[in-house]
């Protein structure tokens, strides 16, 4: 069992974690079923009071339930501690309970990052059951740097109460477990194990490229401070001022269109709203580079799409797969993004070249789905069925 949110069957298919492992299951062990519950929140209760199933099926089943709770801002204002936050949480802790007392799970799955995956850990954790494996996807204390700090306490005390048991704990890249021990446990983690985030078939299917023509610089982004935008921003503005031949498309959108940033940005940016990852490959393939420019991320998928989609990627130093890099030969697209000039001359730089075949099949190798899932499940998930 995991957590998931979706508010249709249309909406699972961006879920590229459920699709691709259910997928991969149906190849390899067909009588694995992976049940993604999403608690959602309503002001209804008559959505409260009833299960939705929306699918079914031997290797993939999907479970709605409605909880009626406060607005998470209120929630967060409301609560002196962790366990304020959990007593007002209670609808959604009970919701997930619920669906284990339901299903019965071998294993819980606690995937992807703030409350709702914590949730489900608390009701696993209150069910008594035996085998909860903590998925990082993001590592919160860094997610929220720029938080309050009351709200930052909070969460940051979420995270810790993952690591206060012996749970597995899986990670994307040794700098994401380097990151989590030094800034949230305090210690080496006991029981750990790294797996790469894998890249779907169909960015290798893009035809190779010729060298970039230098005229399209893209970026994709989830709208928040940890993606620095603010980068974006000035790398556009840069290039309109000193009459650059590039223009730069980013692929996100704002909680509000009155955002500050993002009314500033669209005067130099062509933003385009976010595409299902099965249509990346080809936006990643009409740009000649692709910009990452993160102050953190635990791993950095969209990285590894371009180039698997043969459009050279800059990556910021503060990424896993920085390490990626430097094993294959790329690591003249790792950068510091704080040297603004040296970082837009090697942009530009990268937007004239182009991904070897070689970089490319190396990608294939160690990251296709069946390599990486296929680790999942025989380090992580078979030792514990």
């Amino acid at each position: 069992m995991t957590n998931v949110q979706c508010a249709s069957l249309e909406e699972l298919m961006r879920h590229t974690f459920v699709v691709s492992l259910t997928e991969f299951f149906q190849k390899r062990e067909p009588e694995i079923q992976l049940v993604a519950v999403d608690v959602f929140k309503t002001d209804n209760p008559e959505q409260a009071c009833k299960k939705n199933i929306l699918l079914d099926r031997k290797n993939l089943k999907l479970v709605k339930y409605g909880a009626i709770y406060d607005n998470l801002r209120n929630v967060f204002l409301n609560s002196r501690n962790l366990n304020d936050f959990e007593t007002t949480l209670s609808p959604v802790i009970e919701k997930f309970r619920a669906a284990i007392k339901q299903e019965k799970p071998d294993i819980v799955l606690v995937n992807c990052t703030y409350y709702l995956p914590w949730c489900l850990y608390v009701a696993a954790k209150k069910e008594s059951v035996g085998k909860v494996i903590v998925y990082y996807h993001g590592i919160l204390k860094k997610e929220t740097e720029d938080y309050e700090p009351k709200t930052k306490d909070i969460l940051l005390q979420m995270e810790k109460s993952f690591h206060i048991g012996n749970d597995l704990i899986v990670l994307p890249s040794i700098f994401a477990k380097k990151t989590l021990e030094k800034e949230v446990v305090g210690r080496e983690l006991k029981n750990w194990t790294i797996v790469p985030n894998p890249i779907p078939d169909y960015f290798f299917k893009t035809r190779q490229k010729e060298a970039g023509a230098g005229k399209n610089i893209g970026a994709v982004i989830r709208w928040c401070g940890i993606k620095n935008p603010k980068f974006l921003n000035e790398f556009a503005r840069y290039g309109v001022e000193n009459k650059k031949r590039y223009k730069v498309s980013v692929v996100s959108k704002p909680l509000h269109n009155d955002d500050i940033l993002y009314r500033k940005m669209k005067k130099s940016v062509n933003f385009i709203d976010p595409l299902s990852n099965s249509n990346l490959p080809l936006f990643y393939s009409e740009m000649d580079a692709v910009v990452c420019p993160s102050h953190f991320e635990t791993y950095g998928n969209v990285a590894q799409e371009a180039l698997a989609s043969g459009t050279p990627a800059l990556v910021s130093l503060n990424m896993g797969i920085a390490d990626l890099y430097r094993e294959i030969g790329i690591g003249d697209w790792v950068l510091d993004f704080d040297d603004f000039k040296t970082t837009a001359g090697k942009i530009e730089e990268a937007s004239f070249e182009t991904v070897s075949p070689s970089i490319r099949e190396e990608l294939r190798k160690r990251l296709n789905i069946d390599v990486v899932y296929g680790r999942f499940l025989k380090d992580v998930l078979l030792p514990r069925l």
